[in-house]
């Protein structure tokens, strides 16, 4: 069903007074409620928000290249704008460069300088659903939408070096507008890398560049880490951000519901008793007095069940495909 209207009489400024409002959908007629109402007729409800634009930019220096690379979406509906603003002694004019958004942040504690930019530490081309690995069509600049979604060059061609003033190195600058990225919900770009790469070099060149995105620093995020020992060793990093307006000076709002939680695992086996595939969730308490056992398998014992503060059934048919599926059919802490 799709409806256009305009109404006269209804005050956003007071629905966003409050910490959210209900839009119930009766029949064919949009409700908007203060407060939830039972009702056996509601079809589905949402929560009324203010969109807020994001931003994220990558910092990038190395290899003689400095400048960013920044991301601005002015709500999850629109497209993403990419700004690229670099220059250096080692840019040589009519080189061609890629540019692509990878899977996972650039570490700086398990990899060595050299070693930082290549696709072991930081993934490859990140790909958010629909993915697009069944697609036949080749990735290009005429088929953006055959391509990974953090492949930018792929999608939409490479970056040419063009002179410095004065021969003074050279620069690259480039916009372009895509729809395949988002710096919103479970797929957002925000804390994955951007490397910068020689479009004629090898594979994990040394000659690449990378670099986080990161939000703006009026961004309101709440942290957590995880610090895992034995058998297992490394850690789990939990960051999650409120709604912020990346135009306002603020340090965010921090009445926002929690949005988007992002996570990251650094974990490196350190047994040869433990197998190769894990699964990791989330559990109800501590470990006890057991975390310091022995046998490092009994260390966990005491941390009760996976967390699940709502009760999903996880006993029915289909859970887990449910769960994959979609987030709200998982338990919490069922990661």
């Amino acid at each position: 069903n799709r409806l256009f209207l305009t109404d006269g009489w209804l005050p956003l400024s007071q629905l966003f007074t409050g910490s959210g409002t209900a839009v119930t959908m009766q029949g064919q007629v949009a409700v908007v409620r203060s407060t939830a109402v039972a009702d056996s007729a509601i079809a589905s409800c949402g929560i009324l928000s203010q969109p807020m634009r994001r931003t994220g930019t990558a910092t990038l220096a190395g290899n003689g290249v400095t400048g960013t690379v920044s991301f601005v979406q002015e709500s999850p509906l629109d497209a993403v704008q990419v700004s690229v603003a670099l220059k250096g002694a080692k840019l040589v004019a009519g080189t061609n460069y890629t540019l692509q958004v990878r899977q996972f942040p650039v570490d700086l504690a398990l990899y060595t300088p050299d070693q930082q930019c290549t696709d072991a530490a930081i993934g490859t081309a990140f790909s958010p659903p629909p993915a697009n690995a069944t697609n036949t069509t080749t990735c290009s600049p005429s088929a953006p939408a055959a391509c990974a979604g953090g492949d930018l060059s792929g999608a939409y061609g490479v970056l040419t070096v063009v002179a410095g003033a004065g021969g003074s190195g050279g620069s690259i600058s480039a916009t372009l507008v895509t729809p395949y990225l988002s710096l919103f919900g479970t797929t957002s770009l925000l804390f994955r890398s951007v490397v910068l790469s020689p479009a004629s070099a090898a594979v994990d060149s040394t000659a690449r560049v990378c670099a986080t995105v990161m939000p703006p620093a009026n961004a309101l995020i709440r942290a957590a880490v995880a610090d895992l020992t034995y058998g297992l060793s490394g850690q789990v990093f939990f960051l999650q951000m409120t709604g912020y307006d990346s135009s306002s000076s603020s340090s965010g709002n921090s009445d926002s519901l929690p949005t988007d939680l992002f996570m990251l695992g650094n974990v490196g086996i350190v047994s040869s008793l433990v197998a190769p595939l894990h699964a990791w969730s989330i559990r109800d308490y501590a470990p006890n007095d057991d975390y310091y056992a022995p046998a490092f398998q009994l260390r966990c014992a005491s941390t009760g069940l996976v967390y699940n503060p709502n009760a999903v059934d996880a006993n029915t048919t289909g859970y887990a495909a449910a769960c994959l599926a979609q987030d709200m059919a998982c338990m919490d802490g069922d990661l």
